[in-house]
């Protein structure tokens, strides 16, 4: 999948194909955007819980890798857990769940999971192309800037119009064979 592709086209990593890389381990680490946190946890006085996500010392989200495979055209990398953002009594509602980044040359897409069971990955930003970075025995690519999609604009309560400067992503990677 590329960054031009729409919702429906988007498919999830769970299931192994055959680029699929058995026993990976890693880590996608993503602060969403400064303004939209500080939005929801000072001004507005919202919450913010998670489930299977852990912050790391920037303040960033880090997502447990699920599954991960590698095609010709790039990397396909799905994460565990959620977050989720509320305020102003449920009008300002926006969760992101079990995310999965799309990674190569041309750059990427990051896209989440919805509330509703069955529905297409709902792709929140562009990714900056990028070749990941060998160290110490991973893969590690970023930090890579994201741009918010056109179909992310209502996610976020249209606050942020399509192209607007998100979060930095970061992504590590660890299977045996890159070890």
């Amino acid at each position: 999948m590329t960054a031009t592709d729409t919702p429906a086209e988007a498919k999830s990593a769970d299931t192994a194909g055959a680029g699929a890389l058995i026993g990976a381990t890693g880590t996608l680490s993503w602060a969403i955007r400064d303004s939209f946190l500080r939005y929801v946890t000072i001004i507005a006085r919202g919450a913010v819980e998670s489930d299977g996500v852990t912050t790391d010392e920037a303040g960033a989200f880090v997502f447990p890798l699920r599954a991960a495979s590698h095609e010709a055209d790039g990397w396909h990398l799905s994460f565990g857990g959620w977050v989720h953002f509320t305020a102003h009594g449920g009008f300002l509602d926006v969760l992101v769940a079990a995310p999965e980044v799309i990674l190569g040359p041309a750059g990427g897409v990051l896209v989440t999971h919805t509330r509703e069971p069955g529905a297409p990955l709902l792709p929140l930003t562009s990714v900056a192309p990028a070749a990941p970075d060998a160290r110490s025995g991973q893969l590690e690519w970023g930090p890579l800037p994201t741009r918010l999609l056109a179909a992310a604009e209502d996610h976020f309560g249209n606050v942020y119009p399509a192209d607007t400067e998100m979060a930095s992503l970061s992504v590590a990677l660890r299977h045996p064979i890159h070890s």
